[in-house]
């Protein structure tokens, strides 16, 4: 089992739908709700393994019992190839990583400026509002007390930090892909994924995997039956998934904003050089 792992809008559901085209035999392709690949935050799942309705207890009860649910799923018969998640790399009261240690991971990275315009479409709300909340270090996805959402509360910690959980793991090998080099350079992207999954497919079935799951056929996808991650208030999941969406949005204040609170991030993944130009 390996996790696919990133913030929100940075590549996860395009991977899923690429690998699922791949290794999912019995997956219906022209159905998105379909999708095989599930979250690893689904509240039907902790509920399922446990025999316990996460209802039932408190957030840090709740990320307690997490980490068993993970390695039950990972040892199990009927272990998933892949699993995603949103979580940053955090650790529970116990001191425990609340994510599996047993289970390698992709995680996808992408400019902090497109993912602040695309999460902002993503949720309905002002692009500023986004900003915050990615300088916000308690920042939770699905963390309401008074509702019942379908996934499990998810830390988010701020954009940077939630990176740098990622990439400054030791304990499991992590593969960092840059959404701008699947963008890109696909074929060859995808097939170092591919080749880090430990799956054997050849070019051929990489690149077919990878017309099958291009933004627009995703696009028609949408449009013909719906897909049920779209959230209410966006107009569309996919919406227009290239590389520099930020610009005509972001004004220069948010786009120095982000800089000084994620240059050093953004430096180190290659998307600013020293004098903060902008590489990518």
């Amino acid at each position: 089992m390996i996790w696919l792992a990133s913030y929100p809008k940075s590549g996860n559901t395009w991977l899923r739908i690429f690998l699922s085209h791949l290794t999912e035999k019995e997956w219906d392709p022209d159905d998105l709700n379909s999708l095989p690949i599930k979250n690893a935050a689904s509240r039907d799942l902790f509920d399922r393994v446990t025999g316990i309705e996460a209802s039932d207890l408190t957030h840090a009860q709740i990320d307690l019992l997490r980490p068993r649910v993970f390695e039950q799923i990972a040892e199990g018969p009927e272990r998933p190839r892949f699993l995603k998640t949103h979580d940053a790399w955090t650790s529970n009261a116990a001191g425990e990583p609340i994510l599996s240690t047993i289970t390698p991971a992709v995680y996808l990275v992408r400019n902090p400026f497109d993912v602040a315009v695309s999460f902002a479409h993503h949720q309905g709300i002002a692009v500023e509002s986004v900003i915050q909340s990615m300088q916000d270090p308690d920042s939770t996805l699905c963390g309401q007390q008074t509702l019942l959402p379908a996934m499990l509360p998810t830390r988010l910690l701020t954009w940077e930090g939630h990176v740098r959980s990622w990439l400054d793991v030791t304990v499991i090998p992590v593969r960092v892909v840059r959404y701008e080099d699947m963008q890109s350079r696909p074929l060859e992207t995808f097939s170092e994924i591919v080749h880090f999954c430990g799956l054997d497919f050849g070019p051929a079935l990489i690149d077919a995997a990878l017309k099958a799951s291009s933004f627009r056929r995703l696009q028609e996808l949408e449009s013909q039956t719906g897909f049920r991650e779209r959230l209410p208030e966006a107009a569309s999941f996919f919406r227009k998934g290239i590389v520099g969406s930020w610009r005509g949005t972001l004004t220069d204040s948010q786009v120095q904003r982000l800089i000084a609170a994620h240059g050093a991030v953004m430096r180190r993944l290659g998307y600013l050089d020293a004098s903060d130009n902008l590489l990518c």
